[in-house]
């Protein structure tokens, strides 16, 4: 029932928004794997890893079909009615890569990106080590992220610079819980965990989570937080 993965980053603390904040896009030789603009169309390569801690977040909400790379790779971002085109990032944090400032092109019912994994296999990267977040902006609601072709479930990846124990985690929709489970202490990094959303409606579904932050020398900090999602059992498989 409990099917959690933690993935370790090291010492190093990764500040997910802030490196892309940070982050210079110059023009450079596009063989190089420095993060560069790239055909005009995005920003792409390797970056320089920050020392800015960030506190609990959730970096990635995507659904994922590919399990190697071909010379291309697409990722689709659903549209919804009555909201701007998304913010999308995407990082594979171990390697340092990023791709960020993306001209999507609008279709009928996804925006679309279609890039080279020149940079991805180079710098060894596995479609299992990419995040993507995409979010609609002021008010914000995420929006999962295929990559490559849908799978049967979600991923959702929260990352803390401090170790994390989820005293509570569910999935609700319109007042009703529809997933419930919690996750056990983690050290700084990562932790996943799936949902199949394939039996249910299409709507706004809310990711409410409570979680005792450690502190060095003090008590936990409790957080309490609402996200707001899209949802629609068509992006599954």
């Amino acid at each position: 029932m409990r099917n959690y993965k933690t993935l370790l980053i090291g010492l190093f603390i990764w500040g997910f928004t802030a490196v892309g904040a940070q982050a210079a896009c110059p023009n450079g030789n596009p063989q190089e794997l420095n993060y560069i603009r790239r055909e005009n169309n995005r920003c792409e390569g390797i970056v320089e890893r920050s020392s800015i801690s960030g506190s609990l977040r959730l970096i990635s909400l995507t659904t994922r079909g590919v399990n190697s790379f071909g010379n291309n790779l697409t990722i689709r971002i659903p549209r919804l009615a009555n909201t701007s085109r998304p913010n999308v990032t995407l990082r594979a944090i171990e390697q340092d890569y990023q791709l960020n400032e993306l001209r999507l092109v609008p279709r009928s019912q996804t925006y679309n990106f279609h890039w080279s994994t020149y940079v991805l296999k180079k710098a060894g990267i596995l479609p299992t080590n990419l995040r993507a977040i995409a979010n609609t902006g002021s008010q914000i609601v995420y929006i999962p992220v295929i990559i490559g072709s849908p799978a049967d479930r979600y991923e959702f990846v929260f990352h803390s610079s401090s170790p994390v124990r989820f005293k509570t985690l569910q999935i609700k929709h319109n007042g009703t819980i529809v997933h419930t489970d919690s996750t056990p202490i983690f050290e700084k990094g990562e932790i996943s965990f799936p949902w199949d959303g394939r039996n249910q409606n299409t709507g706004r579904y809310q990711l409410y989570y409570e979680a005792e932050i450690e502190r060095i020398g003090r008590a936990p900090r409790l957080v309490r937080r609402t996200l707001t999602f899209a949802h629609n059992p068509n992006w599954l498989r």
